[in-house]
């Protein structure tokens, strides 16, 4: 049984090793390709912003504040110093006897402007003019600067628990903030309203004026030549009205007779009446027709060989009626020009003994003129 069972045994395994699918051959695993490495691209870089958003040129005397100094103002102003726009500001301190005048020319986004600014102290200007560069670069930024460190917004009631003494900014007095008011910038969105192109109107003239005027001119009609006439008037006027009082006076002609000519005749006459005037105006312009009534005495004085040649005075009395000019270059100043025509209602009349008249005057007649006219008040 013993040495049955050793070789079976052997024979049981061979058998099973037969029996047994083969077991495949382990190959070795094949590296896995890297992909090819690119060297990394280096990240770039955001832009470095400025730390201050102005460009500032300072020139002071010796003994006013640096430039350094009034950039540190300026940016103690600024909550964000980075937060405004681009300005540039270029500044000229000069001493004077009395006084230290500063010119600040700045550039900002929306323009240029030019500041002259005066104090006692250089001190005093510098501080105006940082607070003029901080409102430059961000108006709102510097308002709460002030305002948190100088007190509430102007209207705004106070406040009984805060200390009766602000906080001040290191270096900045508060004489620059209490003697100072500086515009603010405006809005670059903004777009600025042009100019009104419409003329201011005129000054309206004086409602109410007295006038004196003088008149010359010439006419033909109460002579039988053209002849030289003289007036003056004294009145009233409205902006539409006039009223007032006159005196005309017609320079003298010698009128011979039809029957002979060495007897002649002096004539020269003399009125005075009132008028009231109407008519449109237009700013300096006036427009007045004028209507008078007119009276008055012509002198008649005989010339020649008769024995019985003497004076005589005849009345008159007219009626006239014309259109005028009058235009004022100054309120108390009236220039005129004009024409009327007269009608004759009582009419003189004139004759030499024996040889009969010599003159009637006519019915109608007429004048133009020129006349300056001084008005008061």
């Amino acid at each position: 049984m013993r040495g049955i069972g050793a070789p079976w045994g052997r024979t049981a395994a061979f058998a099973a090793a037969i029996t047994a699918p083969p077991t495949p051959p382990t190959l070795p695993a094949e590296p896995t390709p890297k992909a090819p490495s690119l060297p990394a691209e280096p990240t770039p870089k955001a832009p470095e912003r400025p730390t201050e958003p102005f460009t500032l040129h300072w020139d002071a005397p010796e003994g006013c504040p640096t430039q350094a100094a009034l950039a540190e103002q300026i940016s103690m102003l600024l909550a964000d110093p980075a937060a405004g726009g681009e300005v540039s500001a270029e500044v000229e301190l000069r001493r004077q006897p009395a006084s230290f005048a500063g010119t600040l020319a700045l550039r900002t986004p929306w323009g240029t402007s030019t500041r002259e600014i005066q104090a006692e102290r250089c001190e005093t200007v510098a501080e105006a003019t940082a607070l003029l560069i901080a409102i430059a670069i961000d108006p709102l930024a510097t308002h709460h600067t002030l305002e948190r460190t100088h007190g509430a917004p102007i209207g705004s009631p106070p406040n009984e628990d805060e200390p009766e003494d602000d906080p001040e900014i290191p270096g900045l007095a508060p004489t620059a903030f209490e003697s100072f008011t500086a515009p603010i910038a405006p809005d670059p969105r903004v777009r600025p309203t042009p100019p009104s192109t419409v003329p201011p109107p005129d000054r309206p003239p004086r409602v109410h004026q007295g006038f004196v005027r003088l008149e010359a001119g010439g006419g033909l009609g109460p002579f039988p030549q053209a002849g030289v006439t003289l007036a003056g008037a004294i009145g009233y006027r409205t902006r539409w009205l006039r009223v007032g009082a006159h005196a005309r006076y017609w320079a003298p002609q010698r009128i011979g007779h039809p029957l002979d000519s060495t007897v002649a005749a002096d004539l020269s006459l003399w009125g005075a009446g009132a008028h009231g005037c109407a008519g449109p105006r237009w700013n300096e312009i006036e427009l007045p027709v004028c209507a008078s009534l007119d009276a008055g005495l012509m002198r008649g004085e005989g010339r020649g060989t008769l024995a019985r040649v003497g004076t005589d005075r005849r009345p008159w009395v007219a009626a006239r009626l014309g259109p005028a000019l009058a235009w004022s270059p100054r309120p108390f100043l009236g220039l005129w020009a004009g024409f009327d025509v007269a009608f004759a209602v009582l009419r003189p009349r004139f004759h030499i003994d024996p040889l009969g008249p010599i003159f009637e005057m006519p019915i109608p007649s007429g004048r133009a003129f020129i006349a300056i006219e001084a008005r008061f008040p």
